[in-house]
């Protein structure tokens, strides 16, 4: 990332400065928020289809429509306004408050949808202003025969279509040049142009205070009946894009002297007399014109009927795409900025640029009006019109659910200064845009899903760092906090058994090998901890316990498991196990099974360790391994196909058996081992017992559902030859062990001339009972 801080200040007359963070904007509420948002939002769709969904909704269906997405923009104000008065609002808008609370990845897929939808919808609007001029004129050249300029015949002779594309490109090319200048000269033309919008909506008020009848009206309050009659979602659909410009105005931020402030005012603002005129408009329509009319008449013919002056509402409608279009212009290339300073994609720094001392993104601008005039250019955009709009209340959702994440999450940093709403409001906001979706074009929601999602997958791969934070490490710690007291309040139960590990190793110890074996063991459907005991002070260790930390913080990051970790310091190697065994976890969520490696010298310290573990009934597993077949090690494991690979079990009671039984099926659903073969080995002395104890173990296998082969070995001799003999072969030994807690395990010694005839082995001793046939 691009520390907005840290450009070098240059000349204002460069056109290439760096991405600097200005020191305030000059825009105030009036002219950066609420005017882009409200000129935007009374657009198009009110003069060109307000009258014509009227008429198929009626009245009632009509105002029910209105309310409807109006929900949608006051709950997202309400969120918005929340995030926008709890940080500091740099520029980038909807971007940049949506991945300041939800990380870098999912903004920046965000704000990668919304600036394309917003580039796009410039290409819209000037090619509905085109048509809007056709309409009227019914003739593209009339501007060019008023001032008595003689077309060439070639021109005269293009089709119509092309000849829109070139107004259109005209058009485009003169707001390029506004947006190119800079914000200033962009505000002043917008009011001139709501301007022509107020004097519209004047004259088309005035004209039908004389034609309203409320008899007419009373006629048109149902919807509209017989085979040309369209379903309430359709309507829903057609008009919903009218109110998707309320956030126009967020997406000026970096251009507002106090955007906490001016944010929440100018959008409330603007959604609050939108709304008004919104819910005026279908009585007037009611009132002042037949059903018929309402339907059949062309875009603004019905408006411009009832209105006073008509000329007025052309000069609405020219009004409306234009000043919607030069919104967009606006805003487009600062939400691109903004992820550019973040970094977002490779050699998106050039974007970073811009022309001091306001900041203007220039190149961002430049590229925009790439993406406008490929869309007028490109003829029918009618298919790409649905994943747009999804694109916008993909935004709202995001918008909400970032609130949702910060008040939910509890974060002692969530302290914004407007009050109205909740968590709960704002995650009713997220449920209304998805279902506002889902109603209007199921597959166009489909596809900007997984537009969306495929942008957010990228990059996460891109491993972006944010020093800003974002709200996510809250919203896990609360429910994390949630879950444990959930957790505390369920007995436990066998069949929720899950090994909880810890494994633990000294400094200089390969902790390679035993970390794969533990994460193969409890990483999947358990949990593992790998620790590293130090063996001194704190005063002495501080430095050397930090750079084991980073060590295991590197291992996390490039393996395929995740494991947590710990360092601990203490007086002697036991000291420091003992300290775990008793402090780790929290809650009722604490280690169940310790691991360590097998140690040849039986050290008395190990063995009280051993000892200390059992009487605090955790399951112990010593873990030996043969350097030169062991499937552990990165080199063996790729040379070993799963399938044929073998994990022998040999049977040392109930509770060792079940233990190591589990411990094995875990072991075989994990990428390396699945497929391999389980053998569940018994010796006994009597040929008369083979029988009972083959049907014992048989019995087990089935009512445990895990697969394996059983094998029970008549012999007489020395059962660590039995072993040494039958398992040689396999690649993992489980081998059960009893006797840790009274000092029994000082016979450990014996297994060691074992170990050295076997495969990569571990000594299972279980303290829990565990039954595996639930």
């Amino acid at each position: 990332m691009i520390p907005l801080s840290s450009t070098t200040p240059i000349s204002a007359k460069s056109d290439t400065a760096p991405a600097a963070d200005p020191a305030r904007g000059k825009l105030g509420t009036f002219g950066g928020v609420f005017t882009p948002s409200v000129l935007t939002i009374l657009g198009v769709i009110m003069f060109l289809r307000f009258g014509f969904v009227t008429g198929q909704a009626g009245l009632y269906g009509m105002l029910a429509i209105v309310v409807i997405a109006n929900v949608v923009s006051v709950l997202t104000t309400v969120s918005l306004s929340a995030i926008a008065t709890n940080t500091r609002v740099k520029g980038g808008g909807d971007y940049y408050l949506i991945s300041r609370s939800l990380g870098l990845e999912f903004g920046g897929a965000i704000g990668t949808v919304l600036f394309v939808a917003q580039s796009i919808s410039v290409g819209f609007y000037i090619v509905g202003f085109t048509e809007a001029l056709t309409q009227v004129t019914g003739d593209l050249f009339f501007p060019a025969r008023i001032f008595g300029l003689d077309l060439p015949a070639e021109m005269v002779a293009l089709a119509p279509v092309t000849v829109g594309q070139i107004v259109s490109t005209v058009v485009v090319l003169l707001l390029f040049a506004v947006a190119y200048k800079g914000a200033d000269i962009a505000t002043k033309l917008q009011y001139v142009i709501m301007a022509a919008l107020t004097a519209a909506l004047i004259s088309f008020f005035w004209g039908a205070s004389q034609a309203f009848d409320p008899a007419q009206m009373e006629l048109t309050t149902g919807p509209a009946m017989g085979d040309d009659a369209l379903p309430f979602w359709i309507i829903f659909a057609i008009f919903f894009p009218a109110i998707t410009g309320f956030t126009q105005g967020v997406s000026m931020s970096g251009d507002l002297k106090d955007p906490a402030k001016s944010l929440p005012r100018g959008t409330f603002m603007a959604v609050g007399v939108s709304l008004v005129v919104y819910l005026v408009l279908p009585y007037v329509f009611a009132g002042a014109a037949t059903r018929e009319q309402l339907i059949q008449d062309p875009g603004a013919a019905t408006m411009k009927r009832i209105a006073t002056f008509p000329w007025l509402i052309d000069a609405g409608v020219y009004a409306a795409t234009l000043s919607s279009a030069l919104a967009s212009f606006m805003g487009a290339p600062r939400i691109l900025r903004a992820m550019s300073i973040d970094n977002l994609f490779p050699g998106s720094a050039f974007f970073a640029q811009a022309r001091q001392p306001n900041a203007e993104p220039r190149r961002a601008i430049c590229f925009t009006l790439v993406i406008a005039l490929a869309c007028i250019w490109a003829g029918d955009l009618n298919a790409l019109a649905a994943v747009v709009t999804m694109f916008f209340l993909l935004s709202y959702g995001a918008m909400n659910f970032a609130t949702f994440i910060e008040g939910f999450s509890r974060n002692p940093s969530f302290r914004p200064r407007f009050k109205i709403g909740g968590w709960r409001t704002s995650l009713a906001g997220a449920l209304v845009c998805a279902s506002v979706m889902l109603a209007i074009d199921p597959l166009a929601t489909f596809v900007s899903v997984l537009v969306l999602m495929g942008l957010h997958r990228f990059l996460v791969h891109r491993d972006l760092d944010n020093p800003a934070g974002d709200a996510r490490r809250g919203f896990y710690v609360q429910r994390i906090k949630d879950y444990l007291i959930k957790l505390g309040e369920r007995p436990a139960h066998p069949r929720n058994w899950r090994p909880v590990v810890i494994a633990v190793t000294r400094p200089g110890e390969d902790g390679r090998p035993i970390a794969q074996f533990a994460q193969a063991v409890g990483s999947g459907q358990g949990i593992l901890t790998m620790a590293v005991v130090l063996r001194g002070t704190v005063q002495e260790l501080v430095e050397e316990r930090k750079v084991q930390l980073a060590q295991l913080e590197r291992f996390v990051k490039t393996g395929e498991q995740h494991f947590f970790y710990e360092v601990p310091i203490a007086d002697s190697y036991s000291a420091g196990i003992r300290s775990l065994l008793m402090t780790h976890g929290i809650g009722r969520l604490r280690p169940n099974t310790l691991m360590l490696y097998w140690s040849d010298g039986q050290e008395s310290e190990y063995l009280d360790v051993l000892s200390d573990a059992t009487a605090l009934s955790y399951n112990v597993i010593l873990f030996h391994q043969q350097d030169s077949t062991s499937p552990f090690t990165t080199e063996s494991s790729a040379n070993i196909p799963c399938h044929g690979r073998q994990i022998d079990i040999w049977w040392r009671g109930r509770d060792n058996g079940s233990l190591s039984l589990l411990l094995a099926h875990l072991i075989r659903e994990t990428r390396a081992w699945r497929g391999c073969k389980i053998r569940l080995l018994r010796i006994v002395r009597g040929v008369d017992a083979m029988e009972a104890s083959e049907r014992e173990m048989v019995e087990l296998i089935e009512s445990s559902r895990i697969e394996a082969t059983v094998m029970i070995v008549h012999s007489k001799g020395d059962p660590f030859d039995v072993i040494a003999d039958e398992s040689g072969d396999s690649h993992l030994v489980l081998l059960g062990v009893g006797g840790l807690d009274d000092g029994g395990g000082a016979d450990l010694a014996r297994y060691n001339e074992l170990l050295t005839r076997l495969p990569t082995t571990a000594i299972v001793s279980a303290s829990q009972s565990l039954d595996v046939e639930v």
